[in-house]
């Protein structure tokens, strides 16, 4: 009975195994998180780095000159336009959906103005605080300025 237990297990390791060697090697799942190389770190606020395509949540991302979750397609800023500056986490970046599937980029082609996505997973309330000072002097066309707080932004930990 004993000799039996561990020829079956030895058996399921090597299959659990020679299984993860195929999915590995053919690419069958990809790994999930954020590219290491597509953030930094500046004034203790993570940001994401400047005109880049990277990897994140298994979606390939784009960002513009200052870093903001841009369209893969031909995109540039119409300076006529008003401007929404969006802060916010992972929900309000949209990882894990192509952009035109976040919701800031459903906002982006039924309205008419500059949707500027800031957001960065793994923000929280001291953050938005950071970003929000940082951009007021960085741009001087922003009209609006949508905060996206989700439950975890807003908790205090417990100390």
């Amino acid at each position: 009975m004993k000799k039996i237990f561990f020829f079956n297990s030895i058996i399921v390791i090597f299959i659990i195994i020679f299984i993860e060697i195929i999915i590995r090697s053919f690419g069958i799942v990809s790994l999930q998180g954020v590219d290491k190389k597509a953030i930094y770190l500046d004034a203790g606020t993570i940001l994401h780095k400047p005109n880049l395509v990277f990897k994140a949540f298994g979606k390939k991302i784009k960002t513009d000159e200052f870093g903001f979750r841009i369209p893969f397609e031909k995109f540039e800023y119409d300076k006529k336009l008003k401007t929404i500056l969006f802060l916010g986490d992972s929900v309000t970046f949209g990882h894990g959906v192509d952009e035109k599937n976040s919701f800031v980029g459903k906002l982006r082609n039924n309205i008419s103005k500059n949707l500027k996505n800031t957001a960065v997973a793994g923000y929280h309330i001291q953050d938005y605080s950071v970003s929000l000072k940082r951009y007021h002097l960085l741009f001087l066309d922003i009209d609006e300025v949508i905060v996206i707080l989700c439950l975890n932004d807003i908790l205090l930990e417990a100390g």
